[in-house]
């Protein structure tokens, strides 16, 4: 009892704080909980009483805090699952594909026809989708995904032929991204407010991304062979019913739909100003706002034509067709190190956003974009190959920290944030279609050039990665950095 009430002394003379923040234990190791508990029954103007003001705010921040945290991970699952589905039968689509096509030529001009396709597609899709999410919702939109890749799955399956493989590919492309990496952004733009947190949860995005883009071959090659490709098909069917299940009964809705408490939700679906959101150029208003928001949304442009949605297919038949002892099981096994790798990327693009901030992260990543690829533009042997992917764990991430700050330029300049999603990822969707046609033509004038100059596709990329560094520099000349926490 001394000690106790020494205790409670001496707890007098110091600093008060409220007692969900106080250590229990003394240096004794005793539990002063009681002597807590009599600290804040002592009188009704007790600062340390749980029902004081700034002890239930602090409270219910911790818990929204927690409920922020369990509704991220929610979304997280979400975007492996959409990516792995839409990966397990990335090997087999090329053998298919060579079942109906005669020469492997062919087959590298049908897969970047098709990704421009997809590009295309999601240029005309965006527009809708972002303006219809910010009227009924972000989880109609995560739920189209997993339906739309069931159908055309196992309609490949069943119905297996030119006309169903690009159906497939650009469709569930096309809605995997809108479903996805444009939704779930969405989704996380509603429960996070502050740039620097948004970026570090983008970053955590990616690492999602990555686990899916990592298990999606695994299971796909676990499945099917050369003879059998048509099964990884109802993999991803399964993977995909999988998702469905996950997004409807964990992911919550984060739109609010009746900001007035008590009041029923409105939802108006005027037609004509559906068809005014379709128009495919509605990214067009992003660059007539503040001219940060438009420097902002060209990095991010230029950005994207470096992205495996672009460049994959083509980096796929470059390594089959260019370097020595590079197989189809090589490639199963390179996808799956890539997923690793993207998984890595992740967490470090959100370590290097918290200790370089968003300015020297975006410049870290931008470097190591054209890093990497005069690796692979020079890359001889399988084993160099493979040798390049540790550069990448700096390099994925490079738009993360221009995301953030958009969002929160276009939400002071009057726009939804499911609006602003859609109006970029529409320019993200022409940036997509018009570079694979771009490689392409370089690849094409490589090959018939003399000595053979197949690293021009490369070459271009790093152009294009260069000039968004060029932009981002730009912006800290004119005063329009990116800043967060630390400044």
């Amino acid at each position: 009892v001394d000690l106790g009430l020494l205790a409670v002394w001496a707890g007098s003379m110091q600093p008060t704080r409220p007692a969900m923040c106080l250590q229990p234990v003394d240096p004794c190791g005793q539990d002063l909980r009681v002597i807590n508990e009599l600290r804040i029954a002592d009188g009704p103007d007790n600062p340390l009483r749980p029902d004081t003001p700034d002890a239930i705010a602090l409270e219910q921040n911790e818990l929204d805090q927690r409920d922020r945290r369990v509704k991220a991970l929610a979304i997280c699952v979400h975007m492996s699952l959409n990516v792995g589905a839409m990966l397990t039968v990335l090997a087999s689509r090329p053998i298919l594909l060579r079942a109906f096509l005669t020469r492997p030529s062919q087959v590298a001009r049908t897969l970047a026809y098709v990704t421009s396709m997809v590009g295309v597609t999601e240029f005309v899709l965006n527009p809708l989708a972002g303006h219809l999410s910010d009227i009924i919702g972000r989880k109609a939109f995560l739920l189209q995904s997993p339906i739309v890749s069931i159908v055309m799955k196992l309609l490949v399956y069943f119905r297996p032929s030119v006309a169903t493989i690009v159906a497939e590919r650009v469709l569930c492309g096309a809605c995997t991204t809108i479903g996805g990496s444009t939704t779930s952004q969405t989704v996380l733009a509603d429960l996070i407010d502050d740039p620097t947190e948004l970026g570090q949860a983008f970053s955590l995005l990616g690492t999602a991304a990555g686990v899916g883009v990592m298990l999606g071959p695994i299971v796909g090659a676990a499945v099917s062979d050369e003879t059998t490709a048509k099964n990884a098909y109802v993999a991803g069917a399964a993977i995909s019913g999988v998702q469905f299940i996950w997004t409807q009964t964990m992911v919550d809705e984060t739109l609010e739909l009746a900001p007035v408490p008590g009041k029923a939700p409105t939802v108006d679906l005027d037609f004509g100003t559906l068809l005014a959101k379709v128009n495919p150029f509605a990214f067009l208003k992003l660059f007539r706002g503040s001219s940060k928001l438009a420097t902002l949304v060209s990095i991010a442009a230029l950005q994207c034509t470096c992205e495996g949605k672009a460049i994959s297919d083509l980096k796929s038949y470059y390594f089959l067709s260019d370097v020595p002892g590079f197989t189809l099981a090589t490639r199963a096994l390179y996808q799956t190190f890539w997923g690793i790798t993207m998984a890595f990327s992740g967490v470090c693009g959100k370590e290097t956003i918290k200790r370089l901030g968003m300015h020297g992260h975006t410049t870290l990543q931008n470097v190591f974009t054209c890093l990497a690829f005069s690796a692979v533009a020079s890359a001889s042997s399988v084993s160099t190959v493979f040798a390049t992917l540790p550069l990448y764990f700096f390099a994925m991430e490079r738009r993360a920290a221009i995301s953030s700050w958009a969002v929160k330029e276009a939400v002071a300049s009057g726009m939804g944030k499911g609006e602003f999603s859609a109006a970029f990822f529409n320019l993200r969707a022409l940036a997509v279609a018009i570079a694979p046609l771009l490689y392409v033509k370089a690849y094409s004038s490589g090959i018939r050039a003399v000595p053979r100059a197949t690293w021009r596709p490369w070459l271009l990329a790093i152009t294009f990665c260069a000039m968004a560094e060029g932009l981002h520099q730009s912006m800290q000349f004119r005063g329009m950095g990116l800043r967060d926490k630390r400044d």
